[in-house]
């Protein structure tokens, strides 16, 4: 494991990492499962402070720390992973995707909303592909023929393609979730230099929310291979029943609403999630209590009770993953922050039959 920083992580902090992952023994949280070992970590810390411009170290603040982490760490092959992000699976797994095996990268894709963009970044991004003469001299082709995307119907395109279409033709910014990512960085060191100086820029660097659109977009850029992983972002937790709207048509509803964007396999099992294990995971338990218009006074008898199920862990039952086509997604309200997000299912009978849905 590396920790990537810029000469801004204290030795306290240091220590205290490092303590956790070499501990001779560490006391694992109370959890249902019979399969937890306390393994030592191999844990390394690298200071690129050196290799950053004085007048620009600070640029790379918030999100943008990404970039430090992965052009800098020393691997070959890497998985990146948030520090509030969790895989449920080995991270070797992600190595032996046919994604990864096919284009050196796996890449996951974020809540299917509707949030557009200044119509510049569009028209700027749309600009940058490889042409001719780059492909005549540099080898360097476009990977997406967006007249042929633009043109042919949704259910025949590739995942990538499909983001490309959503993205420049329907305006919706959202497509990636960089949460955890896997790159051969032997193959794909350009691409990742493209993308952090395209969210560097000050002109286009707000064009993506944070650093996740510009993963996609700099290997767009650059002609380089990529490879979504092709099922839609997730919410896992317990199951609400919602009362039918509609009684004529016998519809069923039902939603996960939490601060967590998981991501299931093609055989539906969990492979990893952001956003941490507890239920908030922002110090607001008492903010939250009393603002009236979240109704907590309602439901719990004091603020301890809503900071113990803030501080609580996230129980996974179900899940829930919305179609692509949008709606699927919804929030309730701005608690915790405003994270809180709900993912909806519902079905009903259809028109004319008796029990189809």
């Amino acid at each position: 494991i590396q920790v990537i920083h810029k000469g801004d992580l204290s030795e306290d902090s240091v220590k205290k990492l490092t303590d956790v992952a070499q501990a001779a023994e560490f006391d694992i949280p109370p959890n249902s499962f019979d399969n937890t070992t306390d393994v030592k970590q191999e844990l390394w810390f690298v200071d690129v402070s050196t290799t950053l411009n004085p007048s620009v170290i600070n640029e790379f603040d918030r999100f943008k720390n990404k970039w430090l982490a992965v052009v800098f760490n020393l691997f070959d092959e890497f998985v990146f992973i948030d520090v509030d992000a969790i895989s449920y699976v080995s991270i070797e797994d992600y190595f032996e995707t046919s994604e990864y095996r096919d284009s050196g990268t796996i890449f996951f894709k974020d809540r299917s909303l509707g949030y557009g963009s200044d119509a510049k970044c569009f028209a700027v991004f749309s600009t940058l592909m490889p042409k001719a003469l780059e492909s005549k001299y540099f080898q360097s082709f476009s990977m997406i023929n967006d007249d042929y995307v633009f043109d042919q119907c949704h259910k025949y395109l590739t995942p990538e393609e499909k983001i490309f279409k959503n993205f420049f033709e329907n305006n919706h910014q959202h497509q990636m979730e960089s949460g955890l990512v896997a790159i051969d960085k032997s193959q794909h060191i350009m691409p990742l230099v493209i993308s952090t100086i395209l969210n560097m820029s000050k002109k286009i660097g707000g064009c993506g929310h944070g650093d996740k659109e510009f993963f996609w977009l700099g290997f767009m850029v650059s002609g380089h291979r990529y490879s979504f992983y092709d099922v839609e972002a997730a919410a896992v937790g317990k199951l609400i029943e919602k009362e039918s709207e509609d009684k004529l048509r016998q519809e069923q509803r039902s939603e996960i609403c939490n601060i967590q964007l998981a991501h299931m396999s093609y055989d539906d099992h969990l492979l990893w999630l952001n956003g941490g294990s507890q239920n908030c995971k922002f110090d607001v338990a008492e903010d939250d209590w009393n603002n009236e218009k979240f109704g907590f006074t309602k439901n719990y008898n004091n603020v301890d009770e809503l900071k113990k199920e803030y501080a609580s862990f996230l129980e996974v039952e179900h899940a829930v993953i919305p179609t692509e086509k949008g709606g699927g997604w919804g929030k309730i309200d701005g608690r915790c922050k405003g994270y809180v997000w709900c993912a909806r299912y519902s079905s009903y009978i259809k028109e004319y039959t008796y029990s189809n849905r």
